[in-house]
């Protein structure tokens, strides 16, 4: 998939800067995703569940939201951010309007001009991270309130990712939560879009990923972050991304950065 790339790892977001070549599979997961052609001459191509494809230079994508890209010769941004990010507060609303958003020129300059230093991964993380910390505040209403996500939720979503690879059981989460298990069930799909057993997944890979990004094999990412074994994990992997991890991974650079939630 990637020629001459970079991706940039955070805890909770990733930036990925550089070449698409081949489409991916549909797929949906927990981040929302910011895609963005760099070069205004070469749109992506999107296509949603129902089969419609349309041609795009900067949309943003909700999360859960099925969707594949189709082959693309241009370079492009992509960047992913869980939805429970203080970060994409601003940006909350807008997602839950519309699956598909076309996004202003002003998130699209905000990062195309930065692309080759991203894509040759000659900025710092924290430089990365700051750039897409000021595109996302172009997403949102300066003047609305930016409601922090239910404490109930930040509770559980806390114990989920504290306990990795191992995970509390609903019954568990529920007493965290200070819910009944079938009332947290709801608030949580509600609030965050899909289920809890889908966001333990999502973790799992996100762990993974990191895992694979410090040199790790499969078996060894599979592991740490509980998947039965290295098919299981990319089974889940090209479930969520479209695509399995190797095309991802293997010629990528990878820069990591620290937590948004330090």
């Amino acid at each position: 998939m990637t020629q001459d790339a970079t991706i940039y790892l955070w805890d909770g977001m990733f930036l990925f800067a550089g070449h698409v070549s081949l489409a991916n599979h549909l797929h949906r997961h927990y981040a929302a995703s910011l895609l963005l052609a760099v070069d205004p001459a070469c749109p992506f191509r999107l296509r949603l569940a129902a089969g419609e494809a349309r041609d795009h230079r900067a949309i943003l994508v909700a999360p859960n939201t099925a969707h594949c890209l189709e082959a693309t010769p241009g370079p492009m941004i992509v960047v992913q951010v869980d939805p429970d990010a203080p970060h994409f507060r601003g940006a909350r609303e807008r997602a839950r309007a519309k699956p598909i958003q076309e996004l202003p020129d002003s998130v699209w300059a905000s990062l195309a001009g930065a692309f080759p230093a991203l894509r040759d991964g000659e900025l710092a993380a924290e430089e990365a991270f700051d750039l897409c910390r000021r595109m996302l505040d172009l997403l949102g209403d300066r003047e609305a309130p930016r409601a922090p996500l239910d404490p109930r939720l930040r509770r559980v979503l806390d114990a989920i990712r504290r306990t990795l690879p191992d995970c509390p059981t609903n019954e568990e989460l529920a007493t965290i939560a200070q819910l009944s298990p079938g009332r947290l069930m709801h608030v949580f799909k509600d609030q965050l879009g899909l289920p809890i057993r889908r966001f333990v997944l999502w973790s799992r890979i996100r762990q993974a990923t990191a895992c694979l990004a410090e040199g790790g094999t499969l078996t060894e990412a599979a592991h740490a972050a509980g998947f039965a074994d290295s098919a299981h994990l990319s089974r889940t992997f090209r479930e969520m991304f479209g695509l399995p991890p190797s095309r991802i991974l293997a010629r990528s650079r990878i820069v990591q950065g620290e937590s948004w939630r330090a």
